[in-house]
């Protein structure tokens, strides 16, 4: 058998990715130190990211320099993320024992392009309440014990979300799934330090 009809369903591919990540933070900040034993915290953020990637590829069959344009495997995709947050926070001591209490709202605006497939989405903008306690007791000057509770968000990263099938690896094959949900965890913690 010739090499040729051996590696004729062989190619070279060549792909080129250009990504950008761009985010502005706008956080206010407010702590207000009411006795030795009080302290209130208070603050607003808004983020707005934008993440993009851009893949070009090519296509040469096996033994051959001459790369071809593949349109079907460009993958242009852009996701927009603005969060809007506000919190507040009560810290007091009580001789040997102390407590946090807080409270964040967020609200979280999605929109989504896939230039290279024509495709987009503006996914409804969705709120969530994101509550804290810490309470901490000290035995002693050198240690404590401390009990938490915390509520959590985690969003969908851009691969994650975007639908191109990424077939640059045949051996690895994969896509993400633009309907994801963020992931919410409400995790306890209690410690000695």
């Amino acid at each position: 058998i010739s090499d040729e009809l051996l590696h004729a369903e062989d190619y070279v591919q060549h792909q080129v990715s250009d990504g950008h990540n761009r985010t502005l933070d706008i956080q206010s900040d407010y702590t207000q130190q009411i006795t030795s034993t009080i302290k209130l915290e208070a603050g607003v953020k808004a983020s707005f990211a934008t993440q993009g990637n851009q893949v070009t590829s090519e296509r040469a069959n096996y033994g051959s320099s001459a790369f071809v344009d593949e349109p079907a495997l460009h993958n242009d995709f852009e996701l927009r993320q603005n969060v809007y947050a506000a919190y507040v926070s009560y810290a007091q001591k009580f001789g040997k024992f102390g407590m946090q209490l807080g409270l964040r709202g967020e609200l979280t605006d999605i929109a989504w392009d896939l230039f290279s497939a024509d495709d987009h989405s503006d996914k409804k903008p969705y709120g969530n309440l994101f509550p804290s306690a810490f309470f901490s007791y000290a035995l002693n000057e050198k240690s404590e014990l401390q009990l938490s509770y915390t509520r959590r968000i985690s969003r969908p990263r851009r691969y994650w979300l975007n639908p191109y099938v990424n077939v640059s690896d045949p051996t690895n094959i994969y896509f993400g799934n633009p309907n994801l949900d963020p992931e919410i965890s409400n995790s306890t913690e209690f410690s000695y330090c």
